[in-house]
């Protein structure tokens, strides 16, 4: 995945609303620091093989397909 500004939808299976809210939160705190968000999306997913997570997000995105 190559870093860049974060899009508006991150993930609706592996954020909650408390979760994406902590994500909002932490992100505008660190604007300055992390102004793509990719850092701060890391942190709050718990996913440090960001490739991995991609791989499967894609995965339960091309399932919604089928449902």
């Amino acid at each position: 995945m190559r870093k860049g500004v974060v899009c508006g939808t991150v993930t609706f299976e592996r954020l909650t609303s408390t979760t994406e809210a902590e994500f909002y939160h932490e992100f505008v705190a660190n604007a300055d620091r992390d102004p793509t968000g990719y850092a701060t999306l890391k942190r709050v997913l718990g996913e440090a093989d960001m490739q991995a997570f991609k791989q499967k997000w894609e995965k339960f995105v091309l399932g919604l397909r089928s449902s």
